[in-house]
């Protein structure tokens, strides 16, 4: 049921229990184009760099809502830039100077440097 509710509103994952909210498969069939459902996932998750980097290849702004020494990382940034070029934002100062990161991102919008 937690399942179906995620997937037609993701919003509903912050409705969830605890647990619910640490099952990635629950987690990932929240995500929408926005990414902002991960903020309501549980902070193992947040944190997990494997299920993050699946999170942003799904969403690439749900970068926003990971552990922040994740939104350091830069292959995690990489894969987020990748799949939204506006995930650019959200990652680190250090990696939103990074050129690698940020050609990424501006290949896969233009509009990512704004």
């Amino acid at each position: 049921m937690a399942l179906a509710a995620v997937t037609t509103h993701g919003g509903a994952l912050q409705h969830c229990s605890e647990a619910l909210r640490g099952d990635s498969a629950i987690v990932l069939a929240s995500l929408g184009p926005l990414g902002h459902e991960l903020a309501h996932a549980a902070a193992t998750l947040r944190a997990d760099r494997a299920f993050v980097l699946r999170a942003v290849a799904v969403s690439g702004r749900a970068l926003r809502s990971a552990a922040d020494p994740l939104r350091g990382d830069r292959t995690v940034a990489l894969a987020a830039c990748a799949a939204d070029g506006l995930a650019l934002a959200f990652a680190s100062e250090e990696l939103q100077a990074d050129r690698g990161v940020v050609l990424a991102a501006v290949r896969k919008d233009g509009t990512s440097l704004r």
